[in-house]
């Protein structure tokens, strides 16, 4: 299925409803690059194709489903979706841009006032035979 709608507007999780169903969504998206890509793909010796994009029909936000059977009930949740996106995309867009604005904020806060390092003692027990050998297990410190 492919998507032409902006989702990372829509990240995180939400519930949304049509008139008899109320559904949760639950998604991480991020941006990405096709030129970065296929640079890393070269870079790396790997093989990798950018995939083929579907025409979309033309007007607002749709999907277009380029595998499998999918019944028409399987496609109600994607459908309510982006009827959302259609009816709130200014709102969705607002709210994305005021979480980008938070996240920038509480990293600049950050960096002006570091949180204090602790001096931490980590304790493990290792339970391989070389950790195991005697009556008692012996504890490793790390420091």
């Amino acid at each position: 299925m492919w998507v032409n709608a902006n989702m990372i507007w829509l990240g995180g999780s939400a519930d949304y409803q049509t008139e008899d169903t109320v559904y949760s969504l639950m998604m991480l998206c991020s941006a990405t690059s096709i030129g970065k890509r296929e640079q890393v793909s070269r870079l790396s010796n790997s093989e990798w194709h950018a995939p083929e994009i579907p025409d979309f029909p033309r007007g607002e936000a749709s999907f277009v489903v380029v595998g499998g059977n999918p019944e028409p009930d399987d496609l109600k949740p994607f459908e309510a979706l982006m009827e959302l996106y259609r009816k709130d995309k200014a709102r969705l867009k607002h709210a994305h841009e005021l979480r980008l604005a938070h996240a920038e904020r509480r990293h600049l806060e950050q960096l002006a006032n570091p949180p204090d390092l602790k001096n931490l003692n980590i304790r493990y027990w290792r339970l391989d035979e070389a950790g195991q050998s005697g009556e008692q297990p012996q504890p490793a410190v790390i420091r």
